[in-house]
């Protein structure tokens, strides 16, 4: 059951990835070019949002960087590469929707919010956590992340216009939503 549950959120993240763009890149702030498919009718909530999850997609790639070498759990390391493969497309994504509206540099600038002083927090912890309790504590870490996403992904529906952006926010609310389910039972032992 455990690795029938994996290989479904595998292949969701995958699908997910594809949707997003490619991985052939690996830093996070890469140029974005013409493989990213364009947003249209952006309006203000559909721009916060995107810089939002711009922000929270970093966040992502960086709390997998962080423990990837430590990790224990097989599954959990499968499930770790998959969510940074995902979220690392995810963030070339919004970044290159939120260029295509706005050239002011502030406006793709990674958002400031409450989630950055939770990952600062959780990686910390993270980092100063003995190497046999890094996979309970980055279980925690990352279904706190993936939850905070999936509630801001909710409650975008009502606020924006893009259809590009809402079907994204659909797929973070789902994906994030099962990969903290995930998460949670790999926790404890129970997927």
């Amino acid at each position: 059951m455990r690795r029938l549950l994996l290989v479904a959120l595998l292949t969701t993240a995958a699908l997910l990835a594809g949707c997003a763009g490619t991985a052939e890149r690996r830093d996070t702030r890469a140029e974005v070019g013409d493989e990213v498919p364009a947003a249209t009718s952006m309006n203000e909530a559909d721009i916060r949002f995107l810089q939002a999850m711009a922000a929270h997609t970093e966040q992502s790639v960086e709390i997998a960087r962080s423990v990837q070498d430590r990790i224990d759990d097989p599954e959990i390391k499968i499930l770790v590469g998959a969510v940074k493969a995902t979220e690392f497309d995810e963030h070339v994504m919004t970044r290159a929707w939120l260029q295509a509206v706005d050239s002011d540099p502030a406006a793709t600038a990674p958002a400031q919010d409450a989630g950055r002083a939770i990952t600062d927090g959780g990686l910390a912890r993270l980092r100063g956590t003995p190497d046999a309790a890094v996979d309970a504590v980055l279980c925690e870490l990352l279904g706190t992340h993936h939850r905070i996403a999936a509630e801001f992904a909710r409650s975008h529906a009502e606020a924006g216009t893009s259809p590009e952006v809402l079907a994204y926010a659909r797929r973070v609310e789902r994906s994030r939503t099962a990969g903290a389910e995930l998460l949670d039972r790999l926790s404890a032992g129970d997927a």
